[in-house]
């Protein structure tokens, strides 16, 4: 009976060398956890930013603090697909990880994805929902801007929006408003656009934790479809809709308040925080999908306009 660990990323890479050298260290504690075998596996990649499968899942990228954080997150990977399938079953198919199949049996089992994917099974979808919800929040913080207080304000509209739509998939809506920002944390530092980013890394979760490849694609297209700068046309009503949403936080009293919060970290001067509304902000009422969202947007850049123009006259002392 096998347990697998593939680690993909660059040999030559520090981050990558650690988390080998680490698995090697922790790798009788696993055996004597699972009573199983532990396969560790490397997968030449160019990344430097590692990333790892536990029994063909992936499990997370990058390097945790020590050791015993890589134990508990292995263990929880397992320990999800005992719960999810009451008993962990052994695999008798090969696996690919990386696109390279590996030549030895396994015993990482899959977990059911129906029953994730079934409204019968609503607290256990509640839950899962509920732990996404909750790394999210680990992830992006509290951060007025773009972190967890924009997702809330983001699915307060969202789900207003949906009120026109009776097809609306309200799982698929709440997961990419939840996820459609996760890719922020790392988009500077892999110089990739943050939507993407948050695509990549939403199919990976949410394949991990089992959900059908109709969710994927849809909480996938939705999340592509947010961003202004991307121009990507969503395929999907819930991406037209988290297109909206995500549109309208940046306009009105909040959108106002956003401006400067972000132009004051970043360092702007006023001219290039005024400038900004004209560049971008006052461009997106002319973006929206949803007959709801273009009033609510009108209303908004009204707002904003005369914001800006009391603000100028002060600016003037022309009051």
């Amino acid at each position: 009976m096998y347990l697998d660990i593939a680690v993909r990323g660059a040999k030559s890479s520090y981050y990558v060398r650690t988390i080998i050298d680490w698995l090697y260290e922790i790798k009788d504690i696993i055996e004597d956890e699972y009573s199983a075998k532990v396969k560790i596996h490397h997968v030449e990649e160019p990344s430097e930013i590692p990333e790892v499968y536990v029994c063909g899942e992936f499990a997370f990228s990058g390097l945790p603090d020590n050791e015993g954080e890589l134990i508990e997150i292995i263990k929880s990977v397992v320990e999800r697909k005992i719960i999810k399938q009451e008993n962990i079953n052994l695999c008798s198919k090969k696996e690919k990880y990386g696109g390279e199949k590996l030549k030895e049996e396994h015993v990482c089992g899959y977990h059911d994805a129906a029953s994730l994917n079934s409204t019968k099974d609503t607290s256990s979808l509640e839950k899962i929902v509920h732990d996404i919800e909750k790394m999210v929040i680990d992830t992006l913080g509290f951060e007025p801007v773009h972190g967890f207080p924009h997702i809330e304000r983001v699915m307060k509209i969202a789900f207003k929006l949906a009120e026109d739509f009776k097809e609306v998939n309200p799982l698929v809506l709440k997961l990419a408003v939840l996820l459609h920002d996760i890719g922020r944390v790392e988009e500077e530092t892999l110089r990739k656009h943050h939507a993407i980013l948050s695509a990549e890394m939403a199919k990976k979760l949410l394949v991990q934790y089992g959900f059908s490849q109709e969710i994927i694609d849809k909480v996938v297209d939705a999340i592509l479809a947010h961003s202004f700068t991307l121009k990507y046309t969503p395929k999907t009503i819930e991406g037209r809709i988290l297109s909206d949403a995500d549109k309208l936080d940046a306009l009105g009293a909040v959108g106002i308040m956003r401006v400067f919060m972000e132009s004051a970290y970043r360092g702007r001067t006023l001219e290039e925080a005024i400038n900004h509304f004209y560049e971008k902000l006052f461009k997106l009422k002319d973006l929206m999908w949803t007959e709801k969202a273009k009033k609510m947007a009108e209303k908004r850049y009204k707002f904003m306009v005369y914001f800006l123009d009391r603000l100028e006259k002060e600016i003037e002392a022309e009051e």
